[in-house]
């Protein structure tokens, strides 16, 4: 909450702003059946009216706390050939970078994710824009817009702005978290992220209004907090 507060005064975030991410979670959510919050739509009205629980945080701006189970094979390119299943492949990584005050938060402006986003395109042979689909991980609701910024896909002075321009949502600039993410469908430490990411990539929701219009490359993110991060660019 004191880096959320800190980041939203110095970008100019207002809380309903701040509301926009929560709000197009959960319309992701209203598209799969199995999300805990599908049925459970969310108004930006609802969520100014809700009473905070931790400042500035909204009990919509927590991840669920709920029991699930994922399972992903990785294997090699080659390997992968033979699988019935359409490969999606990795065609860039950064893992575990720590920001270099762990202990002694000397800069409250940095966190592991901005080092993250320095190398992740370079890795890949990318840039922002070239993204369709993304999957951040979203223990909260800043943390997601934290690192819009720390990736590269919004200014700083721009944050706000660009997730209440609904480019969140499918249509949207770059439609994240899709299948509700951990705000509105469940919460395994970002697990059921990754699956709906490859989910995308392959095209698996193809003719219904879940799928993303032609997804050819994603990020997924990693957030322990604000002192280590991961992330990775999925290809077809």
């Amino acid at each position: 909450g004191m880096f959320a507060t800190r980041h939203m005064h110095e970008a100019g975030i207002t809380k309903e702003e701040l509301g926009h991410v929560c709000v197009s979670l959960y319309e992701h959510a209203q598209r799969n059946p199995k999300a805990m919050l599908n049925g459970k739509p969310l108004t930006l009205e609802e969520y100014v009216e809700t009473p905070y629980l931790s400042y500035p945080f909204t009990k919509h701006d927590f991840c669920l706390e709920t029991d699930e189970a994922n399972a992903i094979i990785v294997t090699s390119a080659e390997k992968a050939k033979s699988c019935t299943s359409r490969p999606v492949y990795i065609k860039g990584l950064v893992a575990r970078e720590t920001h270099p005050h762990t202990h002694y938060w000397t800069d409250l402006n940095v966190v592991a994710a901005d080092y993250v986003g320095e190398k992740i395109y370079e890795n890949a042979d990318i840039t922002p824009d070239d993204l369709d689909v993304a999957a951040i991980y979203d223990c909260y609701s800043w943390v997601l817009l934290r690192q819009l910024e720390a990736y590269k896909i919004a200014p700083r002075e721009k944050l706000g702005e660009f997730v209440a321009a609904g480019n969140l949502k499918i249509g949207g600039k770059l439609p994240t978290n899709t299948a509700g993410g951990m705000l509105s469908e469940g919460y395994t430490h970002g697990m059921n992220n990754v699956l709906e990411i490859v989910r995308q990539v392959r095209r698996e929701y193809e003719g219904t209004e879940r799928q993303v219009k032609d997804t050819e490359l994603a990020i997924c993110t990693g957030w322990t907090g604000p002192d280590v991060a991961g992330a990775m660019i999925l290809c077809k």
